[in-house]
């Protein structure tokens, strides 16, 4: 936490500007879980914004692997509009130093603390995302009684949110559901694949980063038990539901660029470009993957919901 601190007050060293240009700090937690590929999208988004608008962009690591400290005091002479945040460790930081820095702007993505007027809060639509999982598992169904496989790498509340909405809303008038969660072991994870592969679901979702999906992808048999993904990759063998960080990042520097005043809470979904389902055309030879897709995404308004 020491370390973390350093790193936010030297960001927020408050100093002159040079000229109009914007100058954004990307604080981003390349230890915390990957389910989502949320550091990697989150740099894009900064990338993108940094090729269009007159901005000056930094991104800031926090990991433990390397001392970061003596990197970031070279930004002591940089004065920064905005901050955002994405990780557990970068969101802890960002809502401890929030309060004595009232001048300086920050956005936390994908998390949330106590609102203060110089915090900013994006969310991904929970309750969208459960009737993405729901409606994948209601077309792919092959039993009376529904049953998942729920594979994930790190459980959360929001997690746990999630799959209990999926359970009830896949028991609604009928016998009720059943979601089997399996944590991701990395020396177990061939057993678990073979154990999973082997027996009958009605779709199986592996919540996990990029490298246990690769192994995964890599020993999956094709045509086994409909496969849902988190984040971007290979839909070889499956639908994929990805939280467009990269998006979010840069609505939201195009927002201070434009002069736009930002929402304490913006919610993103599907309608808004923040949530995407991807699928192979592949796989849909009998459309299923198809109908979810059009179910999902049917909405079209260009707006992120508000709260």
């Amino acid at each position: 936490m020491f370390r973390n601190l350093l790193l936010l007050l030297t960001l927020m060293t408050p100093v002159a500007t040079y000229g109009s240009v914007l100058r954004i700090a990307l604080v981003v937690d390349t230890a915390d879980s990957q389910s989502f590929s949320s550091v990697s999208l989150a740099k894009k988004g900064l990338i993108d914004a940094e090729k269009e608008f007159n901005i000056f962009a930094q991104v800031v690591e926090i990991q433990d692997s390397i001392n970061y400290i003596d990197r970031v005091k070279d930004l002591a002479s940089k004065g920064f509009h905005l901050v955002i945040g994405v990780g557990s460790r970068a969101t802890d930081t960002i809502c401890y130093l929030a309060p004595q820095f009232q001048k300086i702007k920050f956005t936390l993505v994908d998390s949330y603390c106590s609102l203060l007027t110089n915090i900013n809060t994006i969310s991904f639509d929970s309750m969208s995302i459960a009737d993405a999982i729901t409606q994948f598992v209601q077309v792919h169904q092959i039993s009376p009684k529904v049953k998942i496989a729920w594979v994930e790498e790190q459980s959360s509340p929001n997690l746990n949110f999630i799959r209990g909405q999926v359970l009830r809303s896949l028991s609604v008038g009928r016998e009720q559901a059943e979601i089997e969660v399996l944590p991701v072991d990395n020396d177990q994870l061939l057993p678990l694949i073979s154990q999973v592969s082997a027996s009958s679901y009605d779709g199986v979702v592996v919540i996990a980063g990029s490298a246990i999906q690769k192994r995964w992808l890599r020993h999956w048999p094709k045509g086994k038990n409909p496969l849902l993904l988190s984040g971007p990759g290979s839909t070889a063998a499956g639908m994929r539901l990805v939280k467009r960080f990269d998006t979010v990042v840069y609505q939201t520097i195009k927002s201070l660029n434009d002069g736009h005043k930002t929402p304490q809470k913006v919610t993103y979904s599907f309608a808004d470009g923040g949530l995407e389902l991807l699928y192979s055309r592949q796989l849909d030879a009998d459309n299923a993957y198809r109908k979810v897709f059009d179910i999902v995404t049917r909405p079209n308004v260009k707006a992120p919901a508000v709260n």
